[in-house]
């Protein structure tokens, strides 16, 4: 199974305790915040729990997606994947 989870958190401390809460747990970071990678029903739980211990609940909100092997192969990517532009160095945002 595919886990994505995406998140928006206010504020940067807990923001940055998530993202490396979930590198730790193996996913990949494909945007700022969404992650993906592969997992079951234990990593879900993992991850549910340690966003209601981070977030505040009355500003912030995060997302879990499952999705079984036919659901993975509906995915479709327009454009460079995060991993490829990070991978090769190109930088994934430009600030002007």
């Amino acid at each position: 199974m595919k886990i994505i989870v995406a998140y928006d958190i206010s504020d940067n401390i807990r923001r940055e305790a998530f993202a490396g809460f979930l590198k730790r747990q193996g996913l990949e970071r494909i945007q700022r915040s969404l992650f993906i990678g592969r997992g079951g029903s234990s990593l879900v739980k993992d991850i549910e729990r340690m966003a209601r211990r981070l977030i505040d609940q009355s500003t912030d909100c995060v997302h879990i997606f499952m999705l079984s092997g036919l659901e993975q192969t509906k995915i479709k990517v327009i454009g460079r994947p995060w991993s490829e532009v990070r991978e090769h160095g190109i930088p994934a945002v430009s600030i002007i």
